[in-house]
């Protein structure tokens, strides 16, 4: 089987570290096709090769329209959405680019397992070829511009070219199903079995695509090792307790919310001054993207404001480290943290907030999660709720966390390791795929399903 996505092995990002512990174990039987630069590299059994050289121009404006205007339409944030039509049809480009040297490339082949919205459009151009999979990694939008419809059809069309369709929450797949019902008319959906068809005429069936409701999984075995090592002294030279965040710098995770409600928690709670701080982990990101730039300086000139209005001689409210840590690090960050803030304004999954359960030992913390991230599902039962876009209530959310009795603690940390362990990565893995190959017929299949 070929496995395609944007980045690579151990590149930064949730997907890229659960893509890697995948390929890590089925490396025998598992080619992982990615970008590195302007390379489209192939890696197999730990050998890299480069299969061929992308236009420079073409990959930019394909990462500019991804980001530019796809980013912020998928995530309900359309107001930031920046379209562009020579941006388009790079993407396009790419795609047939990629597609045509998975198609070309010599070698036997089991599928594709496509993954995310820089590749949309390579499932339906395989077809007739070999078939593919999806995995959708972020939301499908509940509300859809006019004037981004048709651009988004362009999307649709190319993810129903795939055998499977997996979505992490049942609310992506239904926001999907309903795009496809009102702009798409010559496919044909059976909610019952959450199936779409492409039939000619009435009766004759040319192909199905299934949709599955899949949340992406973690190795927590391998996270709770790395808590235990302990590589990375979480005091960060204030031995008081912390509260924890790990994001890129992005519109989409709400960073600007959270500096927001850390101010008027010191403002509403003083006894917390100097009894507690927050640690931002938090790279820039998409640099040279107008949106995102101006992103990045907006949230260092709040977390500036809250410095300089609370910070003393011997306490700093808010520590903010920009350079990206490494999985052992991050682990030991998780696992000394009183509270672990996750608000995103929308999210796919945030495989940030099972790590932070992954590494949670004696002295559990606490998850405090806004509904709008993917994860919230399944983790709602276990997490604190919170509002983002509130203030007041944020602030309030957190001194509520950091008053919580350790009885309640320990019972949310029980619940939240119990969601965890009943759907690791191999479970995500071997359920996506079971819809494809039923466990027969493929060595991947059968590593897998064993």
């Amino acid at each position: 089987m070929r496995m395609l996505s944007y980045r690579g092995p151990c590149a930064p990002g949730g997907v890229s570290n659960a893509l890697t512990r995948i390929h890590q174990r089925l490396e025998n039987s598992l080619d992982w096709w990615y970008l590195n630069g302007n390379d489209l590299q192939r890696r197999s059994s730990r050998l890299d090769q480069t299969i061929s050289s992308i236009d420079e121009t073409m990959r930019i404006n394909h990462y500019r329209y991804c980001n530019n205007f796809l980013w912020p339409v998928l995530h309900d944030l359309h107001l930031l959405a920046n379209y562009s039509d020579s941006e388009r049809e790079c993407y396009n480009r790419f795609n047939a680019t990629v597609a045509a040297w998975l198609r070309e490339y010599p070698g036997a082949s089991q599928g594709c397992f496509v993954n995310d919205y820089q590749f949309a459009l390579v499932p339906n151009l395989l077809l007739g070829r070999e078939r593919s999979n999806v995995f959708w990694h972020i939301p499908w939008p509940k509300h859809v511009r006019e004037e981004h419809i048709d651009a988004l059809t362009e999307i649709a069309v190319g993810l129903l070219g795939g055998s499977v369709i997996g979505f992490h929450t049942r609310e992506y797949l239904d926001n999907f199903i309903q795009f496809v019902g009102i702009n798409l008319k010559q496919f044909e959906i059976d909610l019952g079995s959450d199936s779409i068809a492409l039939r000619s005429g009435k009766l004759s069936l040319i192909r199905t695509t299934q949709l599955v409701v899949a949340p992406l999984g973690l190795d927590d075995r391998c996270w709770r090792e790395l808590a235990r090592r302990k590589v990375c002294d979480p005091g960060v030279g204030q031995p008081i307790p912390y509260v924890l965040s790990v994001d890129r710098c992005d519109y989409t995770k709400g960073v600007v919310e959270r500096l927001d409600a850390i101010d008027w928690f010191f403002e509403h709670h003083p006894q917390w001054q100097k009894k507690v701080y927050f640690l931002q982990i938090g790279s820039r990101s998409r640099e040279g993207l107008p949106e995102f730039d101006r992103y990045w300086q907006l949230c260092h000139e709040r977390a500036d404001a809250i410095k300089l209005r609370w910070a003393t001689d011997d306490w700093q409210p808010l520590v903010w480290i920009e350079t990206p840590k490494y999985a052992e690090e991050l682990a030991s960050l998780y696992a000394g943290a009183e509270v672990m803030l996750v608000n995103p304004l929308r999210d796919g999954l945030n495989l940030t907030a099972k790590e932070f359960v992954a590494c949670q030992s004696s002295r559990p913390g606490i998850l405090a999660l806004s509904s709008d991230a993917g994860v919230w599902q399944e983790f709602k039962d276990g997490c604190v709720t919170v509002e983002p876009r509130d203030s007041s209530l944020f602030a309030s959310t957190i001194a509520q966390c950091l008053e919580m009795s350790e009885t309640e603690k320990y019972r949310r940390s029980y619940v939240l390791r119990q969601r965890l362990e009943s759907n690791t990565i191999w479970d995500w893995w071997r359920n996506f795929t079971e819809h494809w190959s039923a466990c027969e017929g493929s060595e991947v299949a059968e590593k897998v399903c064993s």
